[in-house]
């Protein structure tokens, strides 16, 4: 049974041919190689804004999840970007676009651990009560909760 990875290669292929009958072959690799490119200075772009914007919110203290969250949905949208295909293009457009790229990270954030480390997609803080004391048997001192 072929893997999700072969289906997206054939569909890749199917998409080239089609581009490359509707185009002509010439435009096709232009596309291609623009593509290549366009994510290439993408990420380099995004990987400096990211360092950049995450220095700044460390900085003042503020949550860097959403800030970091959405960089590396940014990048995956370049790499997808310098993948071959048209498809993948698509794709990477919806990670690139940045409304869209915040919900991708809002649904992924919801989907996969939406609140973990005091995070919640609304941007709402999290806040757990509850009360901590020192184990008898503690042999650091205390410094662990039970």
């Amino acid at each position: 049974m072929p893997s999700v990875v072969s289906w997206l290669l054939i569909v890749e292929l199917f998409g080239l041919l089609i581009v490359g009958q509707w185009l002509g072959i010439f435009w096709t690799l232009a596309c291609l190689i623009g593509g290549i490119v366009a994510g290439i200075l993408l990420i380099r772009a995004e990987g400096l804004r990211i360092l950049l914007r995450l220095q700044e919110r460390l900085a003042s203290g503020q949550a860097v999840e959403q800030t970091l969250l959405e960089g590396l949905l940014a990048i995956l949208g370049g790499i997808l970007l310098i993948v071959p295909g048209f498809i993948s293009d698509i794709g990477a457009l919806l990670l690139i676009i940045s409304p869209l790229r915040r919900r991708v990270g809002r649904w992924l954030t919801g989907r996969f651990g939406g609140g973990a480390g005091g995070y919640s997609p609304g941007g709402e803080d999290v806040v757990i009560e509850g009360e901590c004391r020192k184990h008898p048997e503690d042999r650091d001192g205390g410094g662990l909760l039970q």
